[in-house]
């Protein structure tokens, strides 16, 4: 901001500094906050990239929006499946309605959908603030053993949930590591090497496991930043445990699944998908959305 040529004409003009005009914007507009818009860096979608998400898009809508007004006329259209080149169809199907709210969604089809994806995470100890005075409190150092340069354990899992149901499974797959821990099977790679991640088997396994319908990746995102922050504090909770093993997380992830990724709350993110998500990257022609849609 104050390298663009309006800010430093202004600075130049009225003979002010970068700090003065912003502390006095900030007088005026006391909202004003210097994180309050996020900077994302976000790689170059190709078009093939962009026209598959536009379409799919509005083939979900399409399923789940059974009310809801008119897509606008001025929203880019709607790319036909297939390479841009070939010809569209001669009867392409009509635009999706907009969803609106809850109501306007087939219940009985997002029932149906179960949503699947990895994750893994580090067993370690993050920082946090707490209250203080300014200017006379103190940082605080606690030392910890599972603060150190190698991982003292490393937790990779597969989860699925559903509309319905909330938190339906969560595996331990390759990968995982840590005291205590022992993987109840060791997989390969296909050149006979030891997988040291996720294998494709084991995905198999899981979706066998859960009967898996075609996912949505925003919904099962906000359940593992759910899971996420909840083991952050039950990570840093653990400072003075002696002995520690692996296990103790692995069993509180499990229950966190269950606990926490309610029915309720897999159905607000559901909500949330088709009545906001999908409608914005329907407006962008398939561009990724800013962070409030996501």
């Amino acid at each position: 901001m104050n390298a663009t040529d309006l800010f430093k004409g202004i600075c130049a003009t009225y003979k002010i500094t970068a700090d003065h005009l912003w502390r006095e914007m900030r007088r005026l507009c006391p909202q004003l906050e210097h994180d309050a818009v996020l900077v994302e860096f976000k790689p170059r979608l190709s078009t093939n990239l962009i026209r598959e998400r536009h379409h799919t898009t509005a083939v979900w809508l399409r399923k789940a929006a059974l009310r809801g007004k008119a897509m606008p006329a001025n929203w880019p259209a709607i790319p036909h499946a297939g390479a841009a080149d070939a010809p569209a169809p001669s009867n392409p199907p009509p635009p999706p309605l907009i969803p609106c709210s809850a109501a306007d969604l087939n219940e009985a089809y997002i029932k149906r959908i179960i949503w699947i994806d990895a994750k893994k995470f580090i067993v370690r100890p993050k920082a946090f603030g707490r209250y203080g005075i300014v200017g006379l409190a103190q940082s605080n150092v606690i030392f910890d053993s599972r603060v150190k340069g190698r991982p003292w354990g490393v937790i990779h899992y597969y989860s699925a949930v559903n509309y319905q149901y909330g938190g339906i499974l969560i595996k331990l797959v390759t990968g995982t590591k840590g005291v205590g821990y022992t993987a109840p099977k060791v997989y390969k790679t296909k050149t006979g090497r030891l997988a040291g991640g996720p294998t494709e088997e084991e995905f198999e396994v899981f979706v066998s496991e859960v009967l898996k319908d075609p996912d949505m990746h925003c919904i099962i995102e906000q359940s593992h930043a759910h899971l996420m922050d909840h083991m952050t504090k039950f990570i840093n909770g653990r400072l003075h445990v002696q002995n520690d093993t692996l296990g103790a997380y692995t069993a509180e992830l499990e229950n966190a699944l269950k606990e926490r990724v309610t029915p309720q709350y897999v159905q607000r993110m559901t909500h949330r998908l088709y009545t906001k998500v999908l409608p914005e990257i329907l407006r962008l022609g398939g561009l990724i959305p800013s962070k409030v849609y996501r």
